[in-house]
């Protein structure tokens, strides 16, 4: 199994893992990281379907968060941490 993440997914599981216990929508998302949600719905959506996020309805809005039961949680977790630094910019207030 290869995994290759883009800039975009990156960036977006940088926040995830600097917020492990948060669910965000994509406008949110696109807040955080300074970016139109167009941008990275492609990114977000491949990162659901390997199994890395999962979402979730709550009335008409779309959450994402990460699926901590995926079989390569902590190796991507160590991955990020290192590759990115997980900045503070990311952490939710």
């Amino acid at each position: 199994m290869t995994l290759r993440l883009t800039k975009n997914q990156s960036l977006l599981l940088s926040v995830f893992f600097a917020n492990t216990s948060k669910s965000f929508y994509l406008r949110e998302l696109g807040r955080m990281l300074n970016k139109e949600p167009g941008v990275f719905q492609k990114d977000i959506n491949n990162l659901e379907q390997d199994g890395i996020l999962h979402s979730f309805f709550q009335g008409k809005s779309r959450f994402f968060e990460l699926n901590r039961k995926y079989p390569l949680y902590q190796e991507i977790r160590s991955i990020i941490v290192k590759t990115t630094g997980i900045k503070k910019a990311y952490a939710h207030r």
